[in-house]
């Protein structure tokens, strides 16, 4: 079946200090997201990602990268 997909690939792998192992991905909420965005649009609503944390996810993850480069370490 074209776009089908096998059972294995509906599994992502989890890296802990401790080890890998496999785990079932689920399914994304996506539409939820743009319908409470869309809301806060239309009416002034709270929005369902604020502009703060728009922004702390990604430069977490920056001053992640930076670290472990300036250190030469990915463990």
């Amino acid at each position: 079946m074209h776009g089908a997909m096998s059972s294995l690939e509906c599994w992502g792998t989890l890296n802990t200090p401790q080890g890998s192992e496999r785990v079932p991905s689920e399914q994304g909420a996506y539409h939820a997201y743009y319908e409470a965005f869309a809301q806060a649009v239309r009416d002034g609503s709270k929005p369902p990602v604020t502009p703060e944390q728009a922004i702390e996810v990604p430069m977490r993850l920056m001053l992640l990268l930076l670290a472990h480069v300036k250190i030469g370490s990915w463990n």
